[in-house]
C-alpha cells in the first residue's frame, strides 16, 4: 500500500538535502531540525518509546488497582470525571468525551455500564428536554472514596521526585501534547485514506475527532 503522506514528504524534500537516518537502520521519522540531533531522530525515538511505555504501565496499574472493585479504567475515568464536573450546572455525555479526549459514542456505551451498576444517575436536563444530565449516586462515591487512598499511594511514588515547577512544566507540556493529537489523527486519516476532515471547532459538537484514547 502507498501512503499518500510518502508522496507528500518526497515532494516537500525535492531539490532539498534529506534529512540524516533515524535510529540505527531505521528510516527518520520527523522532518524538523529542531527534533534532530547530530542529523538522526534517536532523541526523538527515545521520547515516543518513553511515551508508549507511560502508557502500557499507566494501563497496568489502573487494571491491577480496579480488578479489586471491578471497574474497567475506561469506565473508571469516566466516574471519576463526572464526579470531579460534580458542581457545573450541565454535566453530559459531550463534555466527558471532550475532557478524557474518546468518542461520544463509546462513552455513552460505558456510561450505560456505569447506569447498570447504579454508579451514576441519568436525568432530564431541566433547562434542555433534549439533553440528559449525569451525576454520581451515593454507590459511586463510595466506590470512590474506597480508592482514593491506594490512588493517592501510586500517584505520590509516580511523581514524588518531582518538584512543584516540574509538575506545572510537565502538566503544561503534556497539554501542549493533548491538543495537537487530534490534528495527528486528521493527519493519520489523510495519508492513510485520502480523506481531509476538519477538527471540531467547539466543544458543543460530538467529539469524533477525538479518538486517541480508548482504554
Amino acid at each position: 500500500m502507498k501512503l499518500i503522506g510518502s508522496t507528500r514528504a518526497s515532494g516537500l524534500m525535492a531539490g532539498k538535502q534529506k534529512p540524516g537516518r533515524g535510529t540505527g537502520l531505521a528510516p527518520v521519522t520527523v522532518r524538523s531540525a529542531k527534533f534532530l540531533t547530530n542529523g538522526t531522530d534517536e532523541a526523538f525515538r527515545r521520547l515516543i518509546n518513553d511515551l508508549h511505555a507511560v502508557e502500557a504501565c499507566l494501563g497496568r496499574i489502573s487494571a491491577k488497582l480496579l480488578v479489586v472493585v471491578g471497574l474497567p479504567p475506561s469506565q473508571h475515568h469516566i466516574l471519576r470525571v463526572v464526579a470531579e464536573l460534580g458542581t457545573e450546572e450541565a454535566v453530559n455525555v459531550n463534555r466527558v468525551a471532550e475532557i478524557l479526549h474518546m468518542h461520544s459514542t463509546q462513552v455513552t456505551r460505558e456510561l450505560n455500564e456505569l447506569v447498570r451498576r447504579k454508579l451514576v444517575k441519568k436525568m432530564p436536563s431541566p433547562y434542555d428536554g433534549r439533553q440528559t444530565l449525569l451525576t454520581v449516586t451515593e454507590h459511586g462515591m463510595n466506590l470512590l472514596e474506597e480508592i482514593a487512598p491506594s490512588l493517592q499511594e501510586i500517584n505520590e511514588t509516580m511523581f514524588g521526585t518531582f518538584s512543584k515547577e516540574d509538575f506545572a512544566n510537565l502538566c503544561g507540556l503534556v497539554k501542549m501534547l493533548t491538543d495537537n493529537i487530534d490534528k495527528a489523527l486528521i493527519a493519520t486519516d489523510w495519508v492513510t485514506t485520502g480523506v481531509r476532515r476538519s477538527a471540531p471547532s467547539n466543544s458543543n459538537q460530538d467529539n469524533s475527532g477525538a479518538l486517541w484514547r480508548t482504554r
